[in-house]
This record gives structure tokens, C-alpha cells and sequence, in this order.
């Protein structure tokens, strides 16, 4: 069964710091996490070493771009590769791992793809048959 706030709500049980608490989190693919002050350059080189893609990102009272104090994470690429919620739990720990436990990158990194390996087809929502560029009204 899925959890109100999605991935928000597993990262933020690890111990990071995830924007929208006060608020149920959102329903959004993505996610903002404070990871100090200046860190989130840091934070990002440390996953890439793990083998996660993620994003720097500037938070609510940064100043300087090039060194900004959060990470922005999304999931539409671990749903593009038939990823779930149960696999976001698996995620969250990876993180834990690189940037709280401050364990190896290369261990990290060498259990995610081992992680990844059933994970190689790629998934969309659309129906078969259905036409993506048709257009389609809202109701």
C-alpha cells in the first residue's frame, strides 16, 4: 500500500531533512532535501561516486549557486525502469548509506548495480495502443 508522501516521506524517515514536512510533503516526483550548508555540491560528487544521479540544488536562503545547500532527487527515471514504492525503501538506503553513514562509494556503488540489475526494461504508464502525441482533452 502506498504511503502519503511517497519517497519524501522514506528519505525523510532516514534522517534527512525533507522540505514540505509541515505540509504531508507534496504528491510531486520530486523531492528537496537540506543537506547543510554549502554541501549539496559535495552531497551530489558523493553519489555520483556511489552510482545515484542526482542534482545540487540552491534552498530557501542560499546565496551562492555554484555551492548550494541542497539536493534536488527525482524518481520518473526509477518508475521509467519498473521501479515501486517497495524499491524506494531500497533507495532511501543507499542514500543513508553515502551520505549519513558515510560508508564507501565504491561499496555503494557496487551494490547498486547489483540492485539495478532487474531493472533494465524500460515502462510507461500508456496502455497498449494508446497514442501519447494524440491529443487527448483534460476532463
Amino acid at each position: 500500500a502506498a504511503r502519503p508522501g511517497g519517497m519524501k516521506l522514506i528519505i525523510h524517515d532516514r534522517g534527512f531533512n525533507v522540505f514540505g514536512e509541515d505540509l504531508g510533503f507534496t504528491k510531486s516526483h520530486q523531492v528537496l532535501v537540506s543537506i547543510g550548508p554549502g554541501k549539496g555540491k559535495e552531497a551530489s560528487k558523493t553519489l555520483i561516486d556511489s552510482g545515484i544521479v542526482t542534482n545540487m540544488n540552491m534552498i530557501p536562503g542560499d546565496t551562492d549557486p555554484i555551492n548550494p545547500s541542497g539536493l534536488r532527487l527525482g524518481t520518473p527515471e526509477l518508475t521509467r525502469i519498473g521501479m515501486k514504492e517497495s524499491e524506494m525503501d531500497d533507495v532511501a538506503v543507499f542514500f543513508e548509506r553515502a551520505l549519513i553513514k558515510h560508508e564507501t562509494p565504491k561499496k555503494i556503488k557496487d551494490d547498486v548495480k547489483d540492485f539495478r540489475r532487474d531493472y533494465q526494461e524500460l515502462h510507461y504508464c500508456y496502455t497498449k495502443g494508446f497514442r501519447g502525441y494524440d491529443y487527448h482533452p483534460l476532463v
